[in-house]
C-alpha cells in the first residue's frame, strides 16, 4: 500500500486534511481558495464583476477598475497586488476588451497551432509550399 497522510494520520495524530493542503500550499507558492483572506475574495470578485458586467462601457470600467486599485491597496495579499499592476501597466489595452467585448483569444490559439505545426517538420525550407498547407489545414 502507498503511504499517505491519511496512513500516517492515524500513527501520529496528524490531520491528513490539513497537512496534504500545507504541502501543496508549500510547493506551490499560492494559497488556496478556502486559505484566502475573506476580504481578499471580496476584491478578487470585484474584478470578476466588472468584467462580467454587460452594461460598462470603456471609460465606466476605466472608473470601476480605478476604484478596485484602491480596494486592492488595502489588501494584504502580495499576489492581487502583483495582478493590479500587472493590469495597471497595460491598462489602456485591458479596457480595449469593453469596446466590443471581443479578445484575441481565436488569433492566439491560431499562431500556438502553427508554432505547432512548424516545430513538427523541425522547420520551413520552403515558405510558399508551407504557407499552402497551412491554408489547406487551418483554412
Amino acid at each position: 500500500n502507498p503511504v499517505t497522510t491519511r496512513a500516517v494520520a492515524s500513527y501520529y495524530f496528524v490531520d491528513g486534511d490539513n497537512l496534504e493542503r500545507a504541502y501543496k500550499y508549500h510547493l506551490s507558492g499560492y494559497p488556496e481558495w478556502d486559505q484566502i483572506d475573506h476580504a481578499d475574495k471580496w476584491i478578487l470578485n470585484g474584478l470578476r464583476s466588472i468584467f462580467r458586467s454587460k452594461t460598462l462601457d470603456k471609460e465606466a470600467a476605466r472608473l470601476k477598475l480605478h476604484e478596485w486599485y484602491k480596494t486592492v491597496s488595502r489588501c494584504t495579499s502580495r499576489e492581487m497586488k502583483s495582478a493590479r499592476d500587472a493590469i495597471k501597466s497595460r491598462e489602456d489595452e485591458v479596457l480595449n476588451y469593453f469596446i466590443n467585448r471581443s479578445t484575441n483569444a481565436g488569433a492566439e490559439s491560431l499562431n500556438s497551432k502553427m508554432k505547432s505545426f512548424r516545430a513538427q517538420l523541425r522547420g520551413v525550407s520552403d515558405l510558399p509550399f508551407f504557407m499552402f498547407r497551412l491554408s489547406k489545414i487551418f483554412g
